[in-house]
């Protein structure tokens, strides 16, 4: 524990109009308790995205004269379900000694330390999977460390602290392909559509569509449909050995802005 004071001075002298004063520095000491115990939680990247993944370490020390027993620490993970515990991922440092630690509980995420000597300082960390949605602008979880000082029956002594990760801007697409016909016949135009859907928080530039098309495929238009309809020539886009590349370095850049869906229409024969 930390004491901090600071003085002040009053003071006049002849002709003074009114009270002077002059502060301190201010200076703090450590008192230390028979019993007591510290945590640190520290997150290991400061953002995150929608169904990734995020580290944490736990720094416990026992910061009193007395040893500590029956040590606990117990995480929210965000207390809202934002977050799911990755089995395996956690490890512990202990006398300079990297292991593995086993969870007794995953929620909330409770570690279960022992005994912890005067002084003494141990680190846990692990990995969670991020399962908010992504209107979640940001997640706090809370850690919480528990022990008793003296003996194992002695009183109870508790730290407390938090991290907070943000979300990150991120591009997240998805794509489905269709048709617009179940059956189709030799020297009849069809089309083949693809539908690109981008829920993430930020728009995906440069996006580019490959796609290993039938053999004796012919192309006769491809299209972009977004807000507006970009219609691709053949100098736009590369068609070789029935790979298709859309577009090439000539074509019109190809975006898909956040929230939102676009369709690629490619038209085309079979002979």
């Amino acid at each position: 524990m930390e004491i901090i004071n600071q003085g002040t001075i009053a003071y006049n002298y002849n002709n003074a109009k009114s009270t002077m004063e002059s502060v301190s520095n201010v200076h703090s000491i450590k008192l230390i308790l028979e019993n007591d115990i510290s945590v640190t939680k520290k997150a290991l990247s400061s953002t995150y995205i929608p169904q990734g993944t995020a580290g944490f370490q736990l720094i416990i020390e026992n910061t009193g004269t007395n040893t500590l027993y029956n040590t606990v620490v117990s995480d929210d993970l965000g207390g809202n379900g934002d977050m799911d515990y990755i089995t395996g991922s956690s490890t512990l440092i202990q006398d300079n000694t990297l292991s593995s630690i086993v969870p007794t509980s995953t929620s909330p995420l409770n570690f279960s330390i022992g005994t912890l000597e005067s002084g003494e300082k141990v680190f846990i960390t692990y990995m969670v999977q991020i399962v908010s949605s992504k209107e979640v602008e940001s997640i706090t979880n809370t850690v919480t460390a528990t022990a008793n000082g003296g003996e194992s029956t002695g009183p109870v002594v508790s730290s407390t602290d938090s991290a907070t990760i943000n979300l990150e801007e991120y591009a997240k697409l998805s794509i489905s392909k269709s048709s617009n016909t179940e059956t189709v016949s030799a020297g009849n135009p069809f089309d083949y559509i693809f539908t690109i859907t981008n829920s993430g928080n930020c728009d995906a530039n440069n996006v580019v569509l490959t796609d290993q098309l039938n053999d004796n495929f012919t192309i006769n238009g491809i299209t972009v449909t977004g807000d507006t309809t970009t219609t691709y020539s053949t100098d736009e886009y590369t068609y070789e050995n029935n790979l298709l590349t859309l577009p090439n370095e000539n074509g019109p850049q190809i975006t898909v802005p956040s929230g939102q869906t676009i369709t690629i229409t490619i038209n085309g024969t079979i002979n």
